[in-house]
């Protein structure tokens, strides 16, 4: 079994933990791999990978090969894997660079619809492409590859080019 817990950099340390200490439970009952996945939030804080590797092992111990770091936006997946005409058919602008989008654009798109940030990105699902997103995302083709290989044997697809 795999379990993905996604916590965000602003996140409360206490929180953090009781989700830790519940995913590590499940890991000592037997195969459980866990893929811990952060929003580095680097729009606030310029810091390598690494960097925030070690903070999250030192704050909440957890052991580095469960830990992923999203380096852009995590918004910014969605986007990436929408073709300019998916952009056109859901209303929202054409950006030349997926690694760019933020919440705020899909949220300003959103509004304009009349729908709130979930609805669009719900939207976005029907639309999205796996493919479309790995050309368009640096941390996004990184974050498959590493799934790819990490979990090659408990996926029946591969989800890397």
């Amino acid at each position: 079994m795999i379990v993905c817990l996604q916590t965000y950099a602003r996140d409360n340390k206490s929180r953090v933990n009781g989700k830790l200490k519940s995913t590590y439970s499940l890991r000592n009952q037997g195969n459980t791999d866990i893929i811990y996945l952060r929003d580095s939030d680097f729009n606030n804080h310029v810091r390598s990978i690494i960097d925030v590797k070690n903070e999250v092992i030192q704050d909440h111990n957890v052991e580095i090969d469960d830990i992923l770091i999203v380096i852009i936006e995590i918004e910014s997946w969605y986007y990436a894997g929408l073709t300019p005409g998916n952009c056109k058919n859901l209303r929202i602008p054409i950006i030349p660079d997926a690694n760019s989008v933020d919440k705020e654009i899909l949220k300003i798109s959103a509004l304009k619809r009349k729908l709130i940030l979930k609805e669009i990105l719900l939207e976005i699902f029907e639309y999205f492409d796996i493919s479309e997103a790995q050309n368009n995302n640096i941390s996004f083709r990184y974050f498959s590859r590493i799934i790819n290989t990490k979990f090659s044997d408990f996926l029946s697809v591969n989800i890397t080019n």
